[in-house]
């Protein structure tokens, strides 16, 4: 059982953790932060709020088929959400997980994707997943970019949404030696590093 991690550093002002059910006045005001843009690209919609329903699924976890963390922004009283990642199983096949990473808008550019995406592939190789399939739009560039980079398994498109898939990295050193992956796997390190101090 893994219980979180201060980053960057054991003072640093964020702190990453699994989302528990007491979370979701934090998940419910972190979506209404997100710019409608940002709501689209990620939720393929510009919903105002989530639902009850979509609350209670995103902080009620198991920790086995439906991962899901957190990372906060602890110079806030009650600490504030900036990140949303998770991943579910898939039950017709089993080493399969579709991913999601959120940042709000004004902590993007922070690196704090980079930890979500560490985070979630550490927890998801623990778990016995061998890929990742990511849903995104066309035209989120960034998006399409960094699968680029990371390498894509398979892709194909359902209704204007590309589908691609990606190897879950079970550590550092099986990610590409690419220069542009290079900030990549040093926030993977540290977050290996974290995540085995429990």
């Amino acid at each position: 059982m893994h219980h979180g991690f201060r980053y960057p550093n054991e003072q640093g002002r964020f702190l990453v953790r699994p989302i528990v059910p007491e979370d979701r006045p934090i998940l419910d005001l972190a979506f209404k932060e997100l710019s409608p843009q940002s709501k689209y690209m990620r939720f393929f919609q510009s919903a105002s709020r989530l639902s009850d329903y979509q609350l209670e699924y995103l902080t009620h976890p198991d920790g086995v088929n439906h991962v899901a963390w957190a990372i906060l922004d602890t110079t806030f009283s009650p600490h504030r959400g900036v990140c949303a990642m998770r991943f579910i199983r898939l039950k017709d096949d089993p080493e399969v997980a579709e991913v999601a990473i959120t940042v709000i808008d004004s902590y993007q550019g922070q690196g704090l994707s980079k930890v979500a995406f560490s985070v979630m592939n550490l927890l998801a190789s623990e778990l016995g997943i061998k890929r990742f399939r990511h849903h995104v739009l066309h035209q989120n560039s960034v998006a399409n970019n960094s699968l680029k980079k990371l390498g894509i398994l398979s892709s194909h498109v359902e209704s204007g949404v590309y589908i691609k898939e990606t190897h879950v990295f079970a550590s550092a050193k099986e990610m590409s030696d690419h220069p542009q992956l290079a900030g990549l796997r040093k926030t993977m390190m540290f977050v290996q590093q974290k995540l085995k101090l429990d």
